[in-house]
């Protein structure tokens, strides 16, 4: 079985997840099934259960899980990305995952996002041959009303 890990900030990120999940990797189960060949989309939000974590602990799990699951699916990666930066823990939560791995590719202010890319593929010119990303057209923007604006709109003029 090949697994597929799928990166992006979650919140503005939904349909398009929703879309892989319901659409394009049923139907590339199908394909692979005449090859006696399976795929599994690892898709993190349905993994981390950090409901009885402080935000601490909870940034902590994250970063692990994160980091564990590209290495399941390695070399295999889905990067969607839109305006957003996404969640970005406070040095003492990297500090605390005390993981190699995190802290050879963590930058300080480098959103979760950017990290599990830089993991998953843009440090690693192999890895990003077989990494695919999908970029939002900023224009999508103009079509969206103002109270669903938020959603997808950059969090910050820095990001």
């Amino acid at each position: 079985m090949k697994s597929v890990f799928i990166s992006s900030t979650f919140k503005d990120m939904q349909a398009e997840r929703d879309y892989l999940h319901e659409r394009i990797f049923p139907r590339i189960q199908r394909e692979l099934k005449a090859s006696g060949e399976t795929i599994q989309e690892l898709d993190l939000r349905w993994g981390v259960d950090t409901s009885d974590m402080t935000e601490e602990e909870s940034g902590k799990q994250v970063l692990k899980v994160s980091i564990a699951s590209i290495d399941r699916c390695r070399p295999y990666t889905i990067v969607l990305l839109g305006e957003r930066y996404g969640w970005i823990p406070g040095i003492s939560v990297v500090k605390e995952a005390n993981d190699t791995r995190v802290n050879e590719h963590y930058q300080e202010n480098m959103s979760i996002t950017n990290l599990e890319i830089r993991y998953a593929a843009l440090d690693d010119e192999e890895l990003r041959k077989r990494c695919i990303f999908c970029f939002r057209d900023p224009s999508f923007l103009a079509d969206v009303d103002q109270e669903e604006r938020r959603i997808y709109d950059a969090e910050s003029p820095m990001h």
